[in-house]
């Protein structure tokens, strides 16, 4: 004998329908916002260029290290006068590439041994 099934019991509606739903289906992607990436060179004379504007969110920044300098140590500092990241490059010489989650505002990436290089990060 069947029982009728009565809005009384929407947990059994919610298994029923969930028992009924087909299997292997493919979960929904979860969308990632995308990663820019910005490529600076590090030479004698600083950061080229000086300045970026990119929108706020997941940003790289990868230096190509040109100056010559050895054993640098980078330092990202928002214009609070936070510090966000402190680290070196995996070599002497080597490129040195991060990816940050940045907010709205103004950041400087400095070197801590050339107090004149500087490179602006502009988040809109």
């Amino acid at each position: 004998m069947y029982t009728a099934i009565t809005p009384a019991r929407p947990t059994l509606l919610l298994i029923l329908a969930l028992l009924a739903a087909p299997h292997g289906a493919p979960a929904p992607a979860l969308r990632t916002p995308p990663v820019e990436h910005v490529k600076v060179e590090l030479k004698a004379s600083g950061f080229e260029p000086a300045e970026v504007m990119r929108d706020a969110g997941r940003l790289r920044v990868t230096v190509l290290n040109q100056s010559g300098a050895e054993d640098l140590t980078f330092v990202l500092i928002k214009a609070t006068g936070e510090e966000v990241y402190r680290g070196q490059p995996p070599a002497k010489g080597a490129a040195w590439s991060q990816e940050f989650n940045l907010a709205r505002g103004r950041y400087v990436l400095n070197e801590v041994n050339h107090p004149d290089w500087h490179f602006y990060i502009n988040m809109l």
